[in-house]
């Protein structure tokens, strides 16, 4: 009965110590995350680790009162004196601390989802004695928040997963990824074009029909007194031969400037439902964006068609 106590108390000893280190170590954000995904352990582990002060108390209260009765039993069983300290510190150390804690800490989730129960139990019956210590630690060091990427780190996250066979990110996974996270550093000058076909309203549609064809643009800036004072869109044109531009541009044109970021303007284009941008600096008109372009930098390689011109 004696070493069948002592066992006993042995694997609670690992279990308290075990769960301190694994169920700690687990990050809110990551198991909130896996619980929102469907993941059964995550959303057991997630009742338990919600309040960490609390956890962390009543999970260190629990190993010290295991220990130092196993201390005690240990004596009453190898005797006094320095053979019976060896020995616990050594079974306690290899049984108590070091096994547990390298299992949990590679399965922490699995193995606290199997001791949510027993550890909820736990922090109630000894809530009384573990609340006002939690407390205090929530006043002055703080409660545990969601913890989030940078953009730094998900670039680095996702090149370290293309590089991974084990991960479902494939090569295009990663330029779009990572497109779409850099869109916000750059700027709509550095990425717009700069040689533009123009018309004037007051052309003629039969005059500049062939010039028309060989740009190969589908929607043409309308200048006068260089100002952009419409968007010509091609297809307005099928079966027409007479008039003039502007009896068939529009007049709404959106106006970005030069500084601008491409995330702004992309949403600023699909808020418009429209494909171009007039771009401006210093109340010039230097160039023009397209949804198009901002779509490359977002796939990080040129969309061609085999109307593309190659240059």
């Amino acid at each position: 009965m004696d070493y069948i106590i002592l066992i006993s108390l042995v694997l609670l000893s690992g279990l308290f110590s075990g769960l301190t280190i694994g169920l700690m170590g687990l990050s809110i954000s990551e198991v909130k995350r896996a619980s929102s995904l469907g993941n059964d352990y995550a959303t057991k582990v997630m009742g338990v680790i919600k309040d960490q002060n609390l956890l962390l108390v009543t999970l260190l209260l629990g190993n010290t009162a295991v220990n130092s009765t196993l201390s005690i039993f240990m004596g009453t069983i190898v005797g006094e004196g320095l053979v019976a300290g060896v020995v616990a510190t050594a079974t306690i150390l290899i049984f108590g601390e070091i096994l547990p804690a390298s299992i949990l800490s590679k399965h922490a989730l699995y193995v606290g989802a199997k001791t949510s129960t027993l550890v909820k139990l736990l922090m109630f019956t000894f809530y009384i004695f573990t609340k006002p210590i939690a407390y205090i630690l929530d006043k002055f060091i703080g409660v545990s928040e969601d913890s989030f990427f940078s953009k730094k780190e998900f670039l680095y996250i996702i090149d370290d997963h293309l590089k991974s066979s084990k991960s479902d990110i494939d090569e295009l996974d990663n330029r779009t990824l990572k497109g779409s996270l850099l869109l916000s550093s750059k700027k709509v000058g550095d990425h717009m074009s700069s040689k533009m076909f123009t018309l004037s309203p007051s052309d003629k549609v039969s005059d500049v029909m062939e010039e028309i064809k060989e740009s190969g643009f589908t929607r043409i800036p309308i200048f006068k007194n260089r100002t952009v004072v419409g968007i010509l869109n091609v297809k307005n044109l099928l079966g027409i031969s007479n008039g003039t531009i502007g009896d068939f541009m529009t007049s709404r044109v959106v106006s970005v400037d030069a500084e601008d970021k491409l995330d702004d303007v992309l949403s600023l284009l699909l808020n418009n439902h429209t494909h171009m941008a007039i771009v401006s600096s210093y109340n010039s008109v230097v160039g023009i964006i397209t949804q198009e372009d901002i779509i490359e930098e977002i796939l990080l390689q040129e969309i061609e068609d085999e109307f593309s011109k190659k240059t």
